[in-house]
């Protein structure tokens, strides 16, 4: 849910009064009211984690890491939409993000949770950036044997932060892409 809070935020400014609220720094006010962060700081990450996609060509409302992670490696490779030296690159910033996640201090009574479920976002995006290496050197066994042991892991994370804030119910469909991975393509 806290993926949300910039959108929940841009949206109560901007449908309560636009005129007034157009040049609202939404990061900012999210940082500050949904994450209470009283730097800011927090709301300045995840727009910034929020805009890696601008290293690629856009795509009409989604991103090359989520078809990454949701197209057979087959069809990967050959793929303009998935060009190997971009994912490098947002691999780069994704780890300075996360390298100034752990430093925040939210006062949020979740805030561990919340740092939790960004981090979760990051390791998916590094795990998509890992799939396109892998559907670009298929034979390389290091690479797959890597990419098996973080799709087991991100499983296991994936169900403890999903069941941290939400029931049972839309789990099992929101893990499939990763057990099929598993199953499919990382044997």
């Amino acid at each position: 849910m806290p993926i949300s809070y910039p959108g929940y935020a841009a949206g109560a400014a901007y449908s309560w009064c636009l005129a007034s609220n157009s040049d609202s720094d939404i990061p900012a006010l999210t940082g500050r009211y949904a994450f209470q962060d009283e730097q800011g700081e927090m709301g300045q990450l995840i727009a910034r984690l929020g805009n890696v996609y601008q290293l690629f060509e856009i795509i009409h409302n989604s991103t090359p890491h989520f078809w990454a992670l949701h197209r057979p490696l087959a069809q990967v490779k050959d793929d303009p939409l998935f060009p190997l030296q971009t994912f490098i690159q947002a691999d780069e910033q994704l780890l300075e993000i996360e390298r100034e996640l752990v430093s925040i201090r939210l006062q949020s009574p979740e805030a561990a949770l919340i740092v939790q479920e960004y981090e979760l976002v990051c390791r998916l995006m590094h795990h998509a950036s890992l799939r396109v290496q892998l559907a670009h050197d298929p034979t390389n066994a290091d690479l797959l044997e890597r990419a098996r042991k973080d799709v087991q892991s991100l499983l296991g994370d994936f169900r403890q932060v999903w069941l941290a804030r939400n029931r049972e119910g839309g789990l099992a469909d929101s893990i499939a892409p990763l057990e099929k991975m598993l199953t499919e393509e990382y044997r």
